[in-house]
């Protein structure tokens, strides 16, 4: 690469970052088990299947002593340390600890050092990192319920987190969501329920804490929603009104799933809010992928043009899926959040063809989708190198100046999240 990428990157670590999707509140405190807060995220599955299917904790906890607990750890971990997730897990530790994962050295520094692990060591991380909001889906049927300063950082925007809405298999399910989200309200037809969904987003919207609704259905259910009648789904739903006993059988569940999720992205329309979808890659192992393939969504996305669809994970391995939604919908936004972590070069080459592509509008460059502060700021520091070659290997090609690609750069990572969840900070010029 003629174009020395990192100058770049030692620039664009200057860049502010508003992250597209995160997990965890900003609170933190210590460990108990350093080994679980190594192997936490997403390492875990990648050291899962080193140790053949056995979880690697189960294997580190049996041994006896600290030492014994160092050597089981290193011999699963050195069969993973090239991978994105190992390479990221060896940096956050050096970020943030200035110890060495690799070593019995480095863990049992990073284990003395627990006592320090609280919210002003995680403050100064994310200041040090230049973050200055996150989209977070804190998995909270009633966040509503909760107070901004005592629960969640003030970074935290908060979404909520929809596919209980409309994964229905008998009414427990409308009772468990309607107390949960809905204040207990009564329920007993469809139209109730949508009411009270309605009214839930409202609130939301009202409240200034949520700026999106999110949904990861593609771990249990293909993504390829159908759009069945209101009588279809009345029918199905009075089903178990009538019977608050009985199960639906999976073709009414799947009609009453498909209806409901369209009324969601009705929803999304009628308040503003984008609809995060997940899609591509899942987390944990032993999933099929095909179900997550964003290109299932086509028909969704056509029948809602309203709707701002936030389309995540570069549909992780669907690259041209994924750039065709972008290209051909107005409102589909190209997410890629975790996918630097998941796969580097696949996210570089993504970069340059999205730059060929899509509007660079369009483009949400970076969201850590994790679940602590520590493979926050590393899988940060990987999207800023993946983001630094991708531009600078367009500037060598000659499409693109370095004035070009520092704005595209800024737009990518700061901007474009500002501007597509509402955020209403002051825009950043490169």
């Amino acid at each position: 690469m003629k174009n020395d990428w990192k100058s770049f990157y030692e620039w664009l670590c200057s860049v502010p970052v508003i992250e597209s999707h995160e997990h965890h509140t900003g609170k933190t405190a210590p460990f108990e088990d350093v080994f679980e807060l190594i192997i936490d995220n997403y390492l875990d599955t990648d050291m899962l299947v080193a140790n053949e299917g056995i979880p690697p904790l189960e294997t580190i906890r049996s041994k006896k002593t600290f030492e014994e607990k160092c050597e089981a750890f290193l011999s699963i971990f050195n069969k993973t340390k090239y991978t994105c997730y190992a390479q990221a897990a060896i940096s956050a530790f050096l970020m943030c600890y200035d110890a060495d994962i690799l070593t019995m050295e480095g863990i049992k520094k990073i284990k003395d050092m627990q006592p320090q692990r609280n919210q002003a060591f995680h403050d100064a991380i994310i200041k040090r990192a230049g973050i200055k909001a996150a989209i977070c889906d804190l998995y909270m049927l009633d966040a509503l319920d909760y107070e901004e300063e005592r629960f969640y950082a003030g970074w935290c925007k908060l979404t909520l987190n929809t596919p209980r809405w409309h994964k229905i298999a008998c009414y427990d399910d409308v009772k468990l969501i309607n107390d949960k989200n809905f204040g207990g309200v009564n329920i007993s037809s469809l139209d109730d329920f949508l009411a009270a969904m309605n009214k839930c987003v409202g609130k939301a919207k009202k409240s200034g804490k949520f700026y999106a609704l999110k949904d990861q259905s593609a771990y249990t259910r293909d993504i390829e929603y159908k759009n069945p009648s209101k009588a279809e789904a009345q029918f199905v739903f009075d089903i178990i009104v009538r019977d608050q006993k009985r199960e639906l059988k999976e073709s009414d569940a799947r009609l009453l799933d498909d209806y409901i999720f369209h009324r969601i992205a009705d929803l999304c329309a009628k308040y503003d809010l984008p609809l995060q979808i997940h899609t591509g890659h899942l987390a944990d192992g032993f999933n099929d992928v095909r179900q997550a393939n964003a290109a299932k969504l086509t028909q969704l996305i056509s029948l809602h043009p309203d709707t701002v669809f936030d389309i995540f994970h570069g549909s992780y391995p669907y690259m041209g899926e994924f750039l065709f939604l972008g290209k051909n919908y107005p409102n589909v936004m190209l997410n890629l959040c975790w996918l630097h972590s998941i796969d580097t070069d696949y996210s570089i080459e993504l970069m340059r063809r999205m730059v060929l592509t899509c509007p660079t509008t369009k483009v949400l460059a970076f969201g850590g989708d994790t679940f602590k502060v520590e493979t926050q700021v590393a899988y940060l520091d990987q999207a800023r190198k993946a983001i630094s070659k991708a531009l600078c290997s367009l500037i060598d090609d000659e499409l693109l100046s370095l004035k070009e690609a520092k704005r595209i750069a800024t737009d990518w990572l700061y901007n474009n999240p500002n501007r597509i969840y509402k955020l209403g900070l002051e825009p950043y010029t490169a």
